[in-house]
């Protein structure tokens, strides 16, 4: 049976899988810089690894480990904070009514091409 701190390890290696480690180098920027939060950090990383987002696996990743699960709008308001910061930079999130976000090849291009130790995640 694994020990707590193998589970631990493993969590932590699927996160960094899944884009949830917010260690890339435009959000560590943008939190220490200009005091982006957590869940925005952890909703860009997702963004930035996956080609698109679907709201339910936005809405596991940033909240399932809470006893107490927000109200499903609240990742609206996540994204809705995120897009000044991304703007800044000319990167725009979009939206798929009703199934998630993504941000689009050229932007994440840009992104990648500003931050080449991004490109493990491409």
């Amino acid at each position: 049976m694994p020990t707590v701190e193998e589970l631990q390890d493993r969590i932590a290696e699927l996160e960094e899988i899944i884009g949830l480690t917010a260690d890339f180098p435009i959000i560590v920027q943008l939190r220490e810089r200009r005091g982006l939060m957590r869940l925005e950090a952890r909703m860009l990383g997702l963004l930035i690894a996956r080609p698109f987002v679907p709201y339910g696996c936005a809405y596991d990743a940033l909240y399932g480990d809470r006893a107490e699960l927000p109200k499903f709008d609240t990742l609206r308001t996540v994204v809705k904070r995120l897009r000044p910061y991304l703007a800044e930079i000319g990167v725009e999130i979009s939206t798929v009514y009703g199934e998630g976000y993504f941000i689009d090849k050229q932007a994440k291009k840009k992104l990648l091409e500003c931050w080449p130790e991004l490109k493990r995640a491409a």
